[in-house]
């Protein structure tokens, strides 16, 4: 996040902190930018940035960072997720947005996106005697 110095009554110094640069995430951007032809909106890379970074959001939680209205934010949101970027989860106020699959192979972090997506209620059918097989049997635990 920038820093604002106010150094006199008559300017302010925006200061930007050193770090290292996102590559893929950038040929991500960059890749999408060229396939659309257009340049992505500001606040549709400070959403996709956040969803790197915190993995699942709600659209109330991109406000402050953008000072856009829940609306318009919910149509950014929908706009990332038909260009294939953004996937949700949920309905109404319980509505969540994440990287989506694809997304996270291109920044190289598919781990990443299991571990926020979950499994599906048949993987986790068939993970059960997939375990009993590898380990022999399931105990309770507590």
């Amino acid at each position: 996040m920038p820093d604002y110095e106010m150094p006199d009554n008559t300017s302010v110094v925006r200061m930007l902190h050193e770090s290292d640069a996102d590559t893929s995430f950038l040929e991500m951007i960059l890749g999408h930018e060229e396939r659309a032809d257009s340049s992505m909106p500001i606040d549709s890379l400070i959403i996709l940035s956040r969803l790197k970074h915190e993995r699942r959001l709600a659209t109330k939680d991109l406000t402050p960072d953008t000072q856009k209205s829940e609306q318009a934010i919910r149509t950014a949101l929908e706009k990332l997720v038909e260009a294939g970027l953004v996937e949700a989860h949920g309905t109404g106020r319980g509505r969540t947005y994440m990287l989506n699959a694809k997304a996270y192979r291109k920044i190289g972090q598919k781990a990443d996106y299991i571990r926020q997506a979950g499994f599906e209620p048949i993987q986790q059918e068939q993970m059960v005697p997939s375990y009993i097989e590898k380990h022999g049997e399931i105990k309770g635990g507590g």
